[in-house]
């Protein structure tokens, strides 16, 4: 539930996807943190949709694609 938290699962979920691999996240709130940590580990289009409304209570997505390869210094 907390900010670090969040920041922690992300990078995990980034460490074990193969290169190349995408995600798709979906959550009510926090949803532009996650694209941020994302970006800060260099993935590439990295979204974020507007709300849906399918699902209640709505939820957005947040989507990316990881590098095929490690970045500089990484």
């Amino acid at each position: 539930p907390t900010r670090e938290g969040r920041v922690q699962a992300i990078e995990e979920i980034s460490r074990v996807l193969r290169p190349g691999g995408r995600v798709a996240l979906l959550d009510l709130h926090c949803t532009h943190e996650y694209a941020g940590t994302l970006r800060r580990l260099g993935w590439s289009q990295v979204g974020r949709s507007g709300p849906i409304f399918l699902i209640y209570p709505p939820v957005r997505v947040v989507y990316g694609t990881k590098p095929k390869r490690p970045l500089e210094g990484s």
